[in-house]
């Protein structure tokens, strides 16, 4: 058995420059919330098999220097003990107060500060990382393998609203690693139906949406298995199958109009290779208490076993 630790939307928790959650949703001050999700991760890695860490992005509120420092403060907490990845979320990129009428304050422009904070280097330089490369020198679009029980993995990060020569450029990638399992990080694929719809917003940028993320890229590859997702309120999943009738399930999480700002929700992703499944657990260590629901704890299958070598839908490792 080993575990992915998935973190949602924390951009109440680092809303620093505008205080929007205090003053629009009397919430106090939840920085805490991240800071007491990294601790447990760290607490708990070992004895959990803690493989990776991955944020659903949005890690600020506005895109804004002193949210970014934030954010990094808590990442460094963890960041020699456990691999991490995060991808841009709709807040996390071109924040514009007062656009115009009928545009959405978000995503106004590609501009993002995560490279500022999360240059590729960072990631390159720390041996925990198998880096694999990234689109244009950017944190926003990049991939990584790891290995766990025997087993090839790549992780693939993707901006919100890809465009089209990213989508073309991961179409490469993971075309080009065919032999791992594939997990794909974007910001927004489902909204809390679980539709794919990127919750109504008018944003400036031009990209893909849900729908063409998933007829582009998601269903074309019989080794993408598992997309993670945030940006829609609340929990929703769906599995369809790929082109090759691969199973490709679908799972979104955020949980920032839950309680407090998001009350440290969080996913917990326990792979059991020998019995083929995937155990997804909601947890919060601020309140120490897990949730139980249906869409909150569920079971998602998928072929592992076999030799530790092994094969998947008609590939190796």
């Amino acid at each position: 058995m080993f575990t992915l630790f998935i973190l949602p939307d924390s951009q109440s928790y680092c809303d620093l420059r505008l205080k929007w959650t205090r003053k629009y949703f009397c919430v106090p001050d939840q920085r805490h919330c991240l800071r007491q999700q990294m601790q447990w991760i760290l607490d708990n890695k070992d004895s959990l098999n803690g493989t990776l860490v991955l944020h659903e992005g949005d890690l600020t509120q506005t895109n804004f220097e002193i949210e970014w420092q934030l954010g990094c403060e808590w990442f460094q907490k963890i960041e020699n003990h456990i691999p991490y990845v995060l991808c841009t979320g709709n807040h996390d990129q071109g924040f514009e107060p007062h656009p115009p009428e009928g545009i959405s304050q978000y995503s106004n422009r590609r501009d993002s500060l995560i490279d500022a904070y999360f240059p590729p280097a960072r990631f390159r330089r720390n041996p925990l990382y198998d880096y694999g490369g990234n689109f244009r020198g950017s944190s926003s679009n990049y991939f990584i393998f790891f290995e766990a029980d025997g087993l090839r993995f790549m992780v693939i990060i993707l901006e919100f609203m890809p465009r089209d020569e990213v989508i073309e450029w991961a179409n490469g990638i993971v075309s080009a690693h065919s032999g791992h399992r594939c997990i794909v990080l974007t910001h927004g694929l489902l909204d809390k139906k679980g539709n794919r719809d990127l919750h109504g917003y008018n944003y400036a940028i031009e990209g893909n949406g849900a729908q063409e993320i998933w007829d582009k890229l998601l269903r074309k590859h019989r080794n993408i298995f598992l997309v993670l997702c945030g940006h829609s309120h609340g929990e929703a999943r769906r599995t369809d199958e790929g082109d090759d009738g691969n199973l490709v399930h679908q799972v979104m999480a955020n949980y920032q109009f839950w309680g407090k700002g998001g009350d440290g929700w969080m996913r917990i992703l326990h792979f059991y290779p020998e019995e083929d499944r995937i155990d997804v657990k909601t947890y919060s260590p601020v309140l120490d208490r897990y949730r139980h629901g249906p869409s909150s704890k569920f079971t998602l299958p998928y072929p592992m076993s076999g030799s530790r070598i092994s094969v998947f839908q008609g590939l190796s490792g």
